[in-house]
């Protein structure tokens, strides 16, 4: 069920863009309410912001200008001679053109000086005079083939965060998409794609963005996005887009077009010199609304990341409350997913955001893995704050489909590469840390998330730089291979087993001085299971108490157990390592 929409919010939505803009007029600046070079056309009822290309090549160029005295088109059609739009009112300049089949670049011209580049281009390129939107004009439409998927519920997804440059030799959405067999081996059942929207150069993480509408031009072109993402729906993976809505890099059209202290939408500039959105302006409430709508309508994208949602300034109505419930709107069961750090379940209560990335797991955990202390104050051999970790509620969440669970992303280093930073420890245990690491993910209740290249224990640093996947890892290194069976064999359990996506989580026993937990996770048809996590370098046999009598097996080493009259029994559990014991045995 969706929740009750703000009624502000209700009132601006229900109206077209140009209608609930009506406020700009009096609210930011004094519009010009006349502009000679009409054209010959009369003027269409719906204007939108963009280029859009009609029958016969007839083609509507729309700029969202309020204030400006004078907008002119520029491109490749008029040798790059200006040429004034029409005002139609309310802040919209317009013209008309018949353009001959093909690609053809433009730019809008502000005031006579100002030159600009379409800010709802759908593509982009740059030269030495700066960005160009590119229209194009006889293009078939793609045809998509991904009418028979259907997204999981948020609870059943395994996340695969990956950057495209990164991923494939070729860093391109094509390379991404030949390699799809391969993610669905793993048995994730979404990709998290880092930024892809257009920004300055070739080489980004893309948390710059300068175009929001137009996919980055060195990872190829719309429609190799489009078939990555309709062949991934086909293999039944759902596309999670990470989109950066705080801040726009400096070239972007609309930072351009007004000096700070008279921009409608942006409210000076953030921690990282970039300028930062204003979300309570009904401006920046359109344009984010439009972006929105634009990918998860024309890409179908099946959900969002919103990347540093605690630098957005947000209320119920504005920021985090507006654009989650405008992107419910257009998609209702779209995924709501944000970087807010440190996590804060107040905005999932509150407004229409499904999750949060888990803070508190990842410092915990690698507290853990590498044996020492870690951002936040975390220790190791804390397990009360292991025990809050694994348990949702103890954060203060609802449901395990309210957190999603790391223990490395684009920003913070692969587990083997923070284990090696603690000097006392070598290659051999930074490899049974990381299979540690992923068999808690897998078994702890929350949403489970993987970055690229854990599955074959990369040791890359963190950077912006490129980092390439090292795809011949999977056939020249054996910890690689045993890393990469591992997590498939972890996926497979929690794709099988509905007790690990159930809510029901409880702590059976910590062993505080041997840095060990155990626990268990059920469903109420019947599916139970119990696991045990050492997080010391030493093997311990321990009592484990089991919530039932009878036969248990053992997942990863496969041999039964009988639990006594208690229910207790005395186990070995590898150094840093751990068990899964099975009510229900469903594996050979």
């Amino acid at each position: 069920m969706l929740k009750e929409p703000p009624n502000e919010a209700l009132k601006y939505l229900a109206k077209e863009f140009w209608h609930a803009l009506r406020s700009a007029k009096e609210t930011y600046l004094d519009l010009s309410d006349g502009a000679e070079g009409a054209p010959p056309t009369p003027q269409p009822d719906h204007l939108r912001p963009g280029a859009d290309v009609g029958r016969d090549g007839h083609t509507t160029f729309v700029l969202f200008a309020p204030g400006k005295q004078a907008v002119a088109l520029a491109g490749t059609f008029n040798d790059w001679s200006p040429e004034p739009m029409a005002d139609a009112g309310e802040g919209l300049w317009w013209t008309e053109r018949r353009l001959p089949q093909g690609r053809h670049a433009y730019q809008f011209v502000v005031d006579g000086n100002i030159w600009i580049c379409d800010p709802y281009a759908r593509e982009v390129q740059w030269d030495e005079r700066g960005p160009k939107a590119i229209t194009e004009v006889g293009k078939e439409p793609y045809t998509w083939n991904d009418g028979d998927f259907h997204p999981r519920p948020l609870h059943d997804l395994i996340i695969y965060e990956a950057h495209v440059g990164d991923f494939s030799p070729e860093g391109t959405f094509e390379g991404m998409r030949q390699r799809l067999d391969y993610i669905k081996e793993l048995g994730v059942t979404a990709i998290e794609l880092m930024p892809v929207m257009e920004f300055p150069m070739d080489r980004s993480w893309g948390y710059n963005p300068s175009f929001f509408f137009a996919p980055e031009h060195a990872y190829g072109t719309a429609d190799d996005l489009k078939r990555l993402i309709d062949d991934a729906h086909q293999r039944g993976i759902a596309i999670i887009l990470d989109v950066v809505f705080n801040h726009t890099q400096q070239d972007n059209p609309l930072n351009l077009m007004w000096p700070y202290d008279q921009n409608p939408y942006f409210s000076g500039s953030n921690p990282w010199g970039m300028p930062d959105f204003n979300h309570f302006a009904d401006m920046t409430k359109a344009y984010i609304r439009d972006v929105q709508d634009f990918w998860l309508t024309e890409y179908h994208i099946d959900g969002f990341r919103y990347d540093a949602t605690a630098y957005i300034e947000s209320d119920v109505m504005s920021g985090i409350g507006f654009f989650t419930w405008a992107a419910r709107q257009t998609k209702p069961e779209v995924y709501l997913i944000a970087e807010h750090l440190p996590q804060d379940p107040y905005w999932i209560h509150n407004t229409e955001l499904d999750a949060q990335w888990h803070d508190t797991f990842h410092d915990v955990m690698k507290a853990q893995l590498r044996e020492g202390n870690f951002e936040g104050g975390q220790q190791w051999g804390d397990l009360d704050a292991v025990e809050r970790s694994l348990h949702y509620a103890l954060d203060g969440f609802s449901h395990p489909r309210e957190v999603v669970n790391y223990t490395a992303s684009h920003d913070e280093q692969r587990v083997v590469h923070e284990t090696l930073s603690n000097p006392w420890l070598n290659d051999e245990i930074a490899y049974r840390k990381a299979k540690l690491g992923m068999l808690t993910v897998i078994t702890a209740a929350g949403v489970p998330m993987l970055y690229a290249g854990e599955e074959t224990g990369m040791n890359k640093p963190r950077t912006t730089d490129e980092a390439k996947f090292e795809w011949n890892r999977l056939q020249s290194v054996p910890e690689a291979q045993d890393l990469h069976q591992h997590w498939q064999r972890l996926t497979w359990l929690r794709n099988t087993h509905p007790a690990l996506r159930a809510p029901n989580f409880q702590t059976l026993t910590k062993w505080g001085e041997q840095k060990a937990i155990s626990f268990q996770r059920w469903n109420d048809e019947g599916d139970a299971i119990v696991v045990l996590l050492n997080f010391s370098n030493e093997k311990y046999h321990l009592p484990v108490s089991f919530p039932s009598g009878g036969t248990w097996w053992e997942y990863l080493y496969n041999f039964p157990i009988e639990t006594g009259d208690d229910n207790t029994v005395t186990l070995e559990i590898p150094p840093s390592g751990g068990l899964i014991f099975c009510k229900w045995k469903n594996w050979d």
